[in-house]
């Protein structure tokens, strides 16, 4: 992955540069997370947070600096999910990311890893807005998640889809029919292609029968 024209690699040599010239980051153990970084999928911001070389903040703040965003503060997360209705909790929990609130530039979004260029044109498409990003704290963004999510009752026709159960997306699906001219059924296909670009699906296949539709 690349962002402003540079390899995630140089990318992160780079913001460890930077945390080294702050004074936040030890060099002589800079080579000890990239050996590990080399070895792993782990982004080495999150390995130098997990092994105690770099603290949360201080390597939100360096990102902020080296790709000129703004910090998402503890008191920007919303006190109600935003778009909820468009934008999958479960794509919003793999990528680490939660929208703040629409603004009339678009829509403000907390993200764990800002460079994650798929998961900001996935959150653009789903939203049908530009996303405008914020560098978030991992361990605010998650409580704030937990807080959001956690308590809400049964998703239902959407969250079944996501969660896999195909014996009661078709039953679901065919209840559609009857809301074709109703706002469901806009947030159902927006939930479907929000699915297809979570899980890379080249297409969408919608079968109509009888007395049901086939979602694939």
């Amino acid at each position: 992955m690349a962002t402003n024209g540079m390899d995630r690699r140089d990318f992160e040599r780079s913001l460890a540069d930077r945390l080294i010239e702050a004074g936040k980051l030890d060099p002589s153990v800079l080579d000890r997370a990239l050996r590990l970084r080399a070895q792993s999928e782990e982004r080495l911001e999150a390995l130098l947070v997990k092994l105690g070389l770099a603290s949360e903040r201080d390597v939100a703040e360096a990102l902020a600096r080296e790709l000129g965003l703004p910090i998402a503060a503890a008191a920007d997360y919303p006190d109600a999910p935003v778009l909820e209705e468009r934008i999958s909790r479960k794509f919003l929990r793999q990528v680490g990311a939660l929208p703040l609130e629409e603004t009339v530039e678009g829509l403000a979004v907390a993200m764990i890893d800002p460079v994650d260029l798929f998961a900001t044109r996935a959150l653009e498409m789903a939203a049908g807005l530009p996303v405008l990003r914020r560098v978030a704290l991992p361990s605010e963004l998650e409580a704030a998640q937990q807080r959001l999510f956690e308590a809400e009752p049964g998703a239902g026709i959407v969250e079944r889809i996501e969660s896999g159960a195909d014996e009661e997306l078709s039953e679901d699906v065919n209840r559609l029919r009857d809301l074709a001219s109703e706002g469901p059924v806009i947030r159902l296909v927006s939930q479907l292609i929000a699915r297809a670009v979570e899980s890379r699906a080249s297409d969408i296949h919608i079968e109509p029968f009888q007395n049901r539709i086939a979602v694939r």
